[in-house]
């Protein structure tokens, strides 16, 4: 039997720990508590596409249901990509790629007011860890899309560089993407982690 004052504790702290996550909406399983182990199969909130959380909006979620990527709300930026005619190298398209290659961007391509230099400087909603997607981060945005006000039906930057002269970039209109010239303007929203 477990003694009382033990479960208080408990009890004490899981309600500070999702108090002090985010300070957001959270949607938690349901299942009622009895035991230690239970509690520790059901650690952490688990959480959806389309709520507010942790200064924007939950466009992705990975299999745990613990975390994912989250967009800006209702921010607009337009920018180039930047470093015409010059070799970033080394990004990816993949999910989780997208932190990674901005800071390849920024380490490798010193034009000021780039894509990546206005997601990586951008303050918004108390978080400075906003990034610019990748790929196939923009391409999750573009299929979530339903919670976000602001998105215009043109075309965005990813950090995915195609060449020298192009990156990679979708429109918003019907999901196609293509490579573009990085001193083209396009629009930007910055996506960070959790």
């Amino acid at each position: 039997m477990i003694n009382k004052n033990l479960l208080i504790v408990i009890f004490i702290a899981i309600g500070t720990l999702f108090i002090t996550s985010c300070k957001k909406k959270l949607t938690v399983n349901k299942q009622v508590v009895n035991t230690p182990s239970v509690l520790a199969a059901n650690e952490g909130p688990l959480i959806a596409i389309g709520e507010s959380y942790c200064g924007g909006i939950i466009f992705y979620v990975d299999s745990t249901k613990k975390h994912g990527l989250i967009a800006a709300a209702n921010q607009m930026l337009r920018s180039r990509w930047g470093c015409f005619g010059k070799t970033i190298g080394g990004t990816s398209a993949a999910i989780g790629s997208g932190q990674t290659n901005t800071l390849a961007i920024i380490n490798g391509c010193d034009s000021a007011n780039t894509a990546a230099h206005l997601c990586d400087q951008l303050v918004l909603n108390g978080y400075s860890d906003w990034f610019l997607p990748s790929k196939d981060e923009l391409d999750m945005l573009y299929k979530n899309k339903t919670p976000f006000r602001g998105l215009k039906t043109d075309y965005y930057w990813s950090s995915t560089e195609a060449n020298a002269n192009e990156a990679v970039c979708q429109d918003f209109y019907d999901g196609h993407r293509m490579n573009y010239e990085k001193n083209r303007n396009y629009y930007v929203r910055a996506i960070r982690a959790f």
